[in-house]
């Protein structure tokens, strides 16, 4: 098992910083094949809406502005259902590790944002109606998400002659560390060994799921996705378990990361054991000399020589000279 190090980083308290996790699910849900897995394993009711997954195209991608690019952790996509309508989801992957009470009040701003820039885009005309949008949040925070998901649970209620004005609005929340194995398990997909990966509490967890990934995701068109695996490994997983990843070197790609990390632990154990060796050896050695010289100080106390210098020539601290005269011999 690869030792921890108690100087080997510096501020092991401190968390690794959220712009991080933001920048590994963006590059991980840009991938087609990995948001299709995506909504189709995890988001309630997709199999329901009968979506197009053929049809998944990246909205940051297509219709680059300058407004929705300044929340760079924000993905937006858009897919047809099978009737040939246009859904846009938009996933905030800011990344939440806490509650936030006004979650939705501040989705409520970002759903407007993108409703007003597809208007702006031309893409919505006078006289055709808006697309709908399924705005998502992903939580990986230990405590259980508390944070109301719709608008009108944290808004006073107009009175009932001006209920029909109210805003109606709510999010999909997944929460990593809520969803069953059975969900994460049925299926070896980039999100599930991603969200299995996050979930991991200690290096030995982790160790599986690299070797699954390894086998599982095969061929250049992985290499990306293994490449922000190794690096989230490196940057988050590794100083969360307070390893230094200047232990493991030379690691390159994710399979030798996976091959390596078994090796190291071997290595270490034998260091490990190696020094305890030599440690009892050491301990044992020092005892049998203090014995020794017990003995010499109880026999030059028989020959009369005080404390004083009995002290002096065993090298016996004073305490230890007078707890030995005290006993039998």
């Amino acid at each position: 098992m690869i030792p921890r190090k108690k100087s080997s980083i510096k501020n092991k308290n401190k968390r690794p910083k959220k712009k991080l996790h933001g920048s590994t699910y963006k590059v991980i849900f840009s991938k087609p094949v990995a948001f299709a897995d995506f909504l189709r394993c995890f988001v309630p009711l997709s199999e329901e809406m009968n979506f197009d997954y053929g049809s998944l195209e990246k909205v940051s991608e297509a219709h680059v502005t300058s407004h929705l690019n300044q929340k760079t952790d924000d993905i937006v996509w858009r897919l047809k259902t099978k009737d040939n309508v246009w859904h846009y989801v938009y996933v905030i992957t800011e990344f939440q590790t806490k509650n936030y009470w006004w979650m939705v009040a501040r989705i409520v701003e970002y759903v407007a944002e993108l409703r007003l820039e597809l208007i702006r885009l031309g893409l919505v005309t006078s006289g055709e109606k808006l697309p709908p949008i399924l705005p998502i949040v992903l939580y990986r925070g230990v405590s259980r998400w508390t944070a109301p998901k719709t608008l009108d649970a944290i808004q006073i209620g107009l009175p009932e002659p001006l209920a029909f004005c109210e805003t109606k609005e709510e999010y999909v929340l997944i929460d990593i560390h809520r969803l069953t194995q059975e969900s994460l398990e049925s299926e070896t997909t980039i999100p599930s060994i991603f969200f299995r990966m996050e979930r991991a509490s200690n290096w030995d967890e982790l160790q599986p799921l690299l070797q699954e990934a390894c086998g599982h995701f095969k061929g250049e068109h992985y290499e990306e996705i293994k490449h922000i695996f190794l690096q989230w490994c490196k940057l988050v997983a590794m100083p969360r378990y307070e390893i230094d990843p200047k232990d493991i070197p030379d690691v390159i790609t994710l399979e030798e990361l996976s091959t390596m990390s078994y090796q190291y632990a071997d290595e270490a154990e034998k260091e490990y054991y190696t020094k305890w060796k030599k440690d009892l050896k050491a301990n044992l050695y020092n005892e049998a000399e203090k014995n020794a010289s017990i003995r010499i100080a109880k026999n030059l106390a028989a020959m009369g020589m005080d404390t004083d210098k009995i002290v002096i020539v065993t090298g016996l601290s004073k305490t230890d000279v007078i707890a030995a005269l005290q006993t039998n011999p």
